[in-house]
């Protein structure tokens, strides 16, 4: 997805997702397209802006409404795109994300227990932000208790696949800072659902296709960052490290802490 001078995908087997059904939603700052899951396939994000404006740019990523990780591109520095591979559990380990089927029950203690508002989603929330200090400690995973393990089957949405965590990998973090954000907030959905469903919905043409064109996107939405297109050579850079790195770049500088939303 290519929209407000940013460009993300999610990546499996090192190639991207095609993406089906771009929606923009200028008035309430929201993108979204869809893309297919495969069970048992892990996956990653990949991250970054078009072009490099003299501001710093925060980005948050959830999965099923659960904090995975953040990155900052801070102004006066090289920027590198943001890989997201894994939900960090703590300064020194994450876990990696894959996309997994999801166990329906008629148990109804599951009823109300689990929330399905976001699940099939996977949400990045990105926005101008200013750096406010360096922090020493390290805040735990907001949503690694979080990932659904059973829906009732009353509650599922339409959805069958969910985002869940393999086991702990070591992957230190880089330098943590608390950030405010200064601009709106820009929110970039994945809707991701098994092939078979988008074509079956409509949303995917019954035979593979290629991706999504762009079209005119930034003519309708404008962004967080520079206004003034998305720059080639930028989005060249995202394709080159995704086939280098499967973890976030070593030069990263750190994870959003602060809300932004």
């Amino acid at each position: 997805m290519k929209v407000w001078d940013f460009e993300a995908h999610i990546v499996v087997d090192g190639k991207e997702l095609p993406e089906y059904k771009f929606e923009c939603d200028a008035q309430t700052r929201t993108a979204s397209c869809w893309v297919p899951s495969q069970a048992g396939k892990p996956f990653l994000i990949a991250g970054m802006p078009g072009r490099q404006p003299d501001v710093t740019i925060a980005v948050k990523v959830y999965a099923d409404g659960n904090y995975i990780d953040g990155f900052i591109f801070a102004k006066g520095t090289q920027w590198h795109p943001a890989i997201w591979s894994g939900a960090r559990i703590s300064v020194t380990s994450t876990r990696p994300l894959m996309f997994d089927s999801i166990e329906f029950t008629d148990d109804d203690s599951f009823l109300n227990s689990t929330n399905t508002k976001d699940l099939g989603d996977i949400t990045l929330y990105i926005t101008q932000a200013e750096i406010i200090t360096k922090l020493e400690g390290y805040r735990k995973l907001e949503g690694e208790s979080g990932f659904i393990n059973k829906v009732h089957e009353r509650a599922k949405k339409a959805v069958t696949h969910k985002v869940n965590l393999g086991p702990e990998t070591e992957n230190p973090a880089g330098d943590l800072f608390q950030v405010r954000s200064i601009s709106p907030v820009y929110k970039l959905i994945f809707r991701y659902r098994p092939i078979d469903v988008l074509r079956a919905d409509g949303i995917a043409p019954p035979t593979p296709a290629a991706h999504l064109t762009e079209g005119k996107r930034k003519a309708l939405c404008d962004g967080p960052g520079d206004d003034d297109g998305y720059d080639d050579e930028k989005a060249a850079k995202i394709k080159s490290k995704k086939k280098a790195k499967t973890e976030r770049p070593s030069l990263s500088i750190g994870e959003v802490i602060d809300s932004i939303l």
